[in-house]
């Protein structure tokens, strides 16, 4: 079964909201990872109930292994082990597993202990946001391999198109805070049909600017903005939509 409506920009979007407080409106677990990420996911539109596996009265799972067996079901596929990705980006998770302490116990059930969404960037410079221990666009190396020698990296399988903001040397902006630059780069990708639209609106005005140059799956625009609050919109030709807010605080 294939989800059909998962939008990995409004996880990250809800991700970097949320790393380092509770969200009241959800039950908080002490082990707090895989339910933190499940609301990620909810929010990105992923009915983890869809699964048939067990949820809790929101409609979240609080069990690591849960999760992934879960997300298996809603279209989870591995993108390595052991290993980054270089096509490791955004909306992606990690799963983690067997604390260097637990090393000669390690089984297959120690795989999943803790688990993180991707934020920003790509491959091997792609940082996350987690809990339990809260971590805001956390360096993949803080987590793996110095303390969890093990991981799997995951994507699921996604219609809607992602949306990042780059510097023009190509370094990921933090779009969880005012961005100290006005030239930026718009990248949007989307996996599957193809790109349609991508419109930009500044908030307080009310004429939306349409980003041409759209070819095939992804588009790359060099932008120079003044300071204020943005959103991209991005559909594709299916029709499935995303956004990404920011501001620009210079």
């Amino acid at each position: 079964m294939t989800n059909l409506t998962y939008c990995p920009a409004l996880s990250v979007s809800y991700a970097l909201k949320w790393a380092l407080m509770h969200n009241d409106a959800y039950i908080f677990y002490k082990n707090n990872c895989a339910n933190y990420v499940s609301q990620c996911l909810l929010a990105g539109g992923l009915n983890l109930a869809a699964s048939g596996h067990k949820v809790d009265s929101k409609g979240s799972i609080y069990y690591v292994r849960r999760l992934f067996e879960a997300l298996s079901v809603l279209g989870l596929s591995t993108l390595a082990i052991n290993e980054i990705p270089d096509e490791l980006a955004p909306g992606d998770l990690i799963f983690f597993g067997c604390r260097h302490e637990e090393a000669r116990n390690f089984d297959a059930g120690n795989e999943f202990q803790h688990i993180g969404i991707i934020t920003m960037g790509r491959g091997e410079g792609a940082r996350l946001c987690s809990q339990t221990e809260a971590r805001l666009n956390w360096p993949i190396e803080k987590c793996y391999p110095s303390f969890f020698p093990k991981a799997r990296f995951c994507r699921i399988d996604v219609t809607a198109p992602r949306i990042e903001l780059q510097t023009p040397e190509g370094t990921p902006v933090d779009v969880s805070k005012p961005i100290a630059q006005k030239n930026i780069i718009l990248s949007v990708t989307d996996d599957r049909s193809g790109l349609k639209s991508v419109v930009m609106t500044e908030a307080g005005i009310q004429q939306t600017r349409s980003l041409d140059k759209i070819q095939g799956k992804t588009t790359r625009r060099p932008l120079r903005l003044d300071k204020g609050r943005y959103r991209v919109e991005a559909s594709d030709d299916a029709n499935n939509k995303s956004y990404l807010d920011f501001e620009i605080g210079i």
